[in-house]
């Protein structure tokens, strides 16, 4: 058997069921449509021909592939909790994590705008991998920097957010952490404000530990996230995405209570309805 572990694989599909064996993929993020739909109705005919099984990470990856009557949705295994030594922070201010780094993707643009319109007592964890706003050595790397910088809006307003993180009071730059839940245990909630559908892992880290969760209304996310276990902002709109920080921010104990007791049992839910992925291995095997 030949396991796939992305879409970007789908090719070797064709190499493996030629040489004779079972083909399992896995399809971890949504299908892009492509030019005119032509990528997507490709790796649909290779994922129909040469494929015995399709995992899909989520309900919505697997409804834009549409070949529900082979595929089996997984959810991602959820990284243990070990909360080893939680940072010390101010008690009369309300904390959020954030996990995108720089991504554009992730939301960063969106949720650094946001930050004029966030009341003074909020404070944003910014978690991740950021690009090095310094000038690189070199002749050809300084001309692909200012090539970047003058070509591409998207670049210069990147690394204009990036300064203003730097500069903010309600903000503090962690770069990369090895342990999300030292850092969720002390937040009020995470932040989730991408700008694309994708299977969203930290929020099931959230709710491991009990924390509700602001996302945005991409495409897909109700699939895990509810007005019980958190609150939803309109994708790109930063006094939004703000508002609902604020919301979060001022909630009495009994709220704070009542989402750990909805996100506990979200996440608990999730799991005991996920299938194995040993299984689809085995049924693949002996059909």
């Amino acid at each position: 058997l030949v396991h796939l572990n992305s879409s970007v694989l789908t090719d070797w599909a064709i190499v493996s069921k030629k040489c004779g064996y079972k083909v399992v993929i896995h399809i971890r993020e949504p299908i892009a449509h492509g030019f005119f739909g032509v990528r997507k109705k490709i790796i649909q005919i290779i994922i129909k021909n040469y494929t015995d099984r399709i995992v899909a990470i989520s309900k919505d990856n697997a409804s834009r592939l549409n070949l529900m009557n082979k595929t089996t949705i997984i959810y991602d295994p959820i990284r243990n909790v070990n909360i080893t030594k939680t940072p010390s922070v101010d008690k009369n201010k309300h904390y959020f994590l954030y996990l995108g780094g720089s991504q554009a993707i992730k939301g960063f643009n969106t949720l650094v705008e946001s930050l004029p319109y966030l009341n003074d007592d909020v404070i944003i964890f910014f978690a991740g991998g950021m690009f090095d706003c310094n000038l690189p050595k070199g002749f050809i790397s300084k001309i692909k920097y200012y090539f970047r910088f003058i070509l591409r809006p998207s670049h210069r307003r990147m690394l204009n957010n990036i300064s203003v993180v730097n500069k903010s009071n309600n903000t503090i730059m962690l770069g990369v952490i090895e342990n999300i839940y030292n850092y969720l245990a002390i937040s009020s909630a995470l932040l989730f404000p991408s700008t694309r559908s994708h299977f969203a892992d930290p929020v099931l880290e959230a709710y491991k530990i009990g924390k509700p969760v602001i996302v945005s209304d991409v495409v897909g996310m109700d699939e895990i996230v509810n007005r019980k276990t958190g609150l939803f902002f309109r994708k790109n709109d930063e006094k939004d995405l703000a508002e609902q920080i604020n919301e979060l921010a001022g909630i009495d104990d009994n709220l704070v209570e009542e989402y750990k007791k909805n996100c506990t049992e979200k996440f608990g839910y999730i799991q005991s309805k996920n299938n194995r992925i040993i299984d689809v291995f085995n049924l693949t095997i002996n059909n």
